[in-house]
């Protein structure tokens, strides 16, 4: 009895199945196969027993139970780096502070590193948006307070340096950096997208990445007013971006040598009332976009799900209720749940998507809590999906803290961790983004 197994980079996997039989495959194993054998007509189920080490990884078994009937080679075990760190930009934390915690592996709990929250240094003010360097060496940070996006470098045990190179400007004085976004598959180098509300006129810039220093390319490109979310579909090679004002939502081509963007000549798309975040399913084909509504202070929004083809055209597929106010969005990586936080109810919706058509279905029980609130809700901000898909982390800026949850893997329901939530300020206003290494 055996199978296969794919991402299988760390130690000490070790498999067992029912009457004891077991395998502990080598690092970088493609195959395994269990002890011991099976008589015909016997009851099998394969789990993981230990999960392996060096990195962190988190394994889970497919097609791990039956009935033998012949030797049994289709089990599957798919293997995932668990997320090393969480880092929260709070903008309005006196001048801006970033906080940064060590997650662990096992249960999810967060641990602020030495030294967090970082103030951030003299010159940059409110740090708005995050995104991690494909390397893992560098954080980025848009300050939305000067025009800037600055480069910190990631230690080992999530221990950051602020400005390890000067800020890098993005635009004019008057420019205020939001969103940021990174495209891992540039033929030459990443390149980050900086969405910026630029009065009058609000751009995405097109940053190439070198050893955690930034170089634009191409004048900017115009968008519409506040482009708060952006989502790279590194795939077939699209961006998206929702812009709130306007309301809109924007897609441009990628030039793959350049990472230069193209307005696609079919944009903008919907008519949606206040388009606040936009995600990209994992593998391309649907993006999923939050709609705060009309009221978002009192009336229930929206989660709204588009198709497109190789064209990067989206086309309106459903739409489905969610919160009050809902901003952030998180996907798990294997694209089997989706969340949204509705930052005026402090809640977070939970839905599973289908494989095949992209379409959402509402979790049982959600929506979720997302943190203590006790006179006011937690208005939680953002929303991000550790690597393994095991913990969602979101940023609450009304109660300055950051909540974690266990997300079960065949359900996608949510289960606050022990300990949460978890400070991460000075002691001023709390987070406006999150993001995981």
């Amino acid at each position: 009895m055996g199978g296969t197994i794919s991402g299988y980079t760390g130690s000490g996997l070790v498999l067992t199945s029912a009457g004891g039989h077991t395998a502990s495959p080598v690092s970088g194993a493609g195959a395994f196969t269990l002890s011991g054998t099976y008589s015909s007509g016997a009851a099998y189920s394969v789990t993981v027993t230990t999960q392996p080490t060096a990195p962190a990884q988190f394994c889970t078994v497919t097609g791990g139970t039956g009935t033998v009937t012949a030797n049994v080679t289709t089990i599957g075990v798919s293997c995932l780096n668990v997320g090393k760190y969480v880092f929260v930009a709070n903008p309005n934390d006196s001048t801006g502070s970033v906080a940064a915690f060590t997650i662990n592996p096992t249960t999810g709990v967060l641990t602020q590193v030495t030294g967090s929250p970082y103030a951030v240094p003299g010159g940059d003010l409110n740090p708005t948006g995050l995104a991690v360097d494909p390397s893992g060496a560098f954080l980025y940070v848009a300050n939305s307070g000067s025009a800037d996006v600055s480069t910190y470098a990631v230690a080992t045990g999530g221990l950051l340096t602020p400005d390890v190179i000067a800020p890098t400007p993005t635009g004019t004085g008057t420019n205020q950096p939001f969103s940021l976004a990174i495209d891992p598959t540039g033929t030459l180098a990443p390149y980050l997208y900086v969405g910026s509300n630029d009065n009058p006129n609000s751009t995405i810039e097109t940053f190439s990445i070198a050893g955690g220093v930034l170089t634009q390319v191409g004048a900017a490109t115009l968008t519409g007013d506040e482009p708060f979310s952006l989502a790279v579909d590194s795939t077939d090679g699209f961006l998206y971006s929702a812009n709130v004002f306007t309301p809109s939502v924007t897609g441009y081509s990628i030039a793959p040598a350049t990472g230069q963007l193209t307005v696609l000549g079919t944009s903008p798309f919907g008519s949606l009332a206040a388009p606040y975040a936009v995600a990209a399913y994992p593998t391309g084909q649907y993006v999923y976009v939050t709609d705060m509504g009309a009221d978002p202070a009192t009336a229930a929004g929206s989660i709204n799900e588009y198709s497109y083809d190789n064209t990067g055209t989206l086309t309106f597929v459903q739409s489905k209720p969610v919160g009050i106010g809902p901003q952030g969005i998180a996907i798990d990586p294997a694209g089997k749940f989706l969340y949204v936080t509705n930052t005026n109810d402090g809640t977070v919706s939970a839905f599973t998507i289908d494989s095949t058509t992209g379409n959402l279905t509402a979790v049982a029980g959600s929506p979720f809590t997302s943190g203590p609130a006790i006179v006011t809700p937690d208005e939680p901000s953002a929303a991000a999906v550790d690597p393994s898909g095991q913990f969602l982390y979101v940023a609450n800026s009304d109660t300055e803290n950051v909540s974690a949850f266990t997300i079960n893997a065949t359900t996608g329901v949510l289960t606050p961790v022990a300990g949460s939530p978890f400070a991460c300020t000075l002691g001023g206003e709390g987070p406006a983004a999150i993001a995981i290494e």
